[in-house]
């Protein structure tokens, strides 16, 4: 599974769950407008390559209301 489709699947669940109108980034945000808000960022950090077909991810996100 590939960063990308991680993070989408994180968006995907979070946005079933979170009943407010809320602004979803897909990584890190390089800059953030007022109107942006609320917001959550998904992102990944410490990811690497284990040697096999599964990686060892710790998940980060960030949320601002």
């Amino acid at each position: 599974m590939k960063h990308t489709d991680i993070r989408l699947a994180v968006i995907a669940a979070l946005s079933g769950g979170i009943a407010c109108d809320v602004t979803f980034f897909d990584g890190r945000p390089a800059v953030i407008e007022e109107d942006d808000f609320p917001a959550v960022a998904v992102y990944l950090t410490d990811a690497g390559y284990t040697g096999g077909n599964t990686g060892c991810r710790r998940l980060a996100g960030a949320a601002s209301y």
